[in-house]
């Protein structure tokens, strides 16, 4: 396996123009529907391939359902027009669970999604080009079949290890 498997974007894509785009409004969405890259396909092949073969780290699914929860949810302190003075006031209650909203954001994308390396803040995807030739057809199967058994795909992904590498894992490099 190749030392760089993980990539910041989607491979095939501007880096600079892919997180631009995903800032702006419904970019996740956008992003999605130009690169194909966020799609639970590629994620759950990730997650399931990050358990199985690399050591050093791990990619969970991103969750659209919770992320489109948290956007509504801190949208209440971005259209701050309709608040009474007294609510935008430090301390109120308003202000507050604005303040326990954002922590709980930053909590659960500390806990799911990103590593913190030498003080930074690293996530990645996959460079899909560096997979063995064996993993690189389980991916192929799993990504243009219809099974979704993610503990199935995780214990093939398992058996490739065992087979092609005893069971050791590749060291993920960042």
């Amino acid at each position: 396996m190749s030392s760089k498997l993980l990539a910041i974007a989607a491979i095939g894509t501007d880096t600079e123009k892919f997180l631009n785009g995903i800032k702006g409004k419904a970019g996740i969405q956008q992003m999605n529907k130009k690169y194909k890259i966020l799609k639970y396909r590629y994620q759950s092949f990730s997650s399931a391939a990050t358990k199985a073969i690399f050591d050093g780290g791990t990619l969970n699914k991103f969750d659209y359902k919770k992320s489109e929860q948290y956007c509504t949810e801190l949208s209440n302190y971005i259209h701050t027009y309709s608040r009474m003075p007294e609510d935008m006031i430090f301390g109120s209650d308003f202000i507050n669970s604005g303040i326990e909203l954002v922590e709980d954001c930053v909590k659960y994308l500390m806990t799911e999604f990103f590593e913190t390396i030498d003080g930074g803040l690293t996530y990645g995807v996959f460079d899909f080009n560096s997979l063995t030739p064996s993993v690189r057809q389980e991916f192929e199967n799993w990504l243009n079949g219809v099974d979704d058994n993610e503990e199935g795909l995780l214990n093939r992904l398992m058996e490739i290890n065992n087979r092609e590498n005893g069971g050791v894992k590749t060291r993920i490099s960042f």
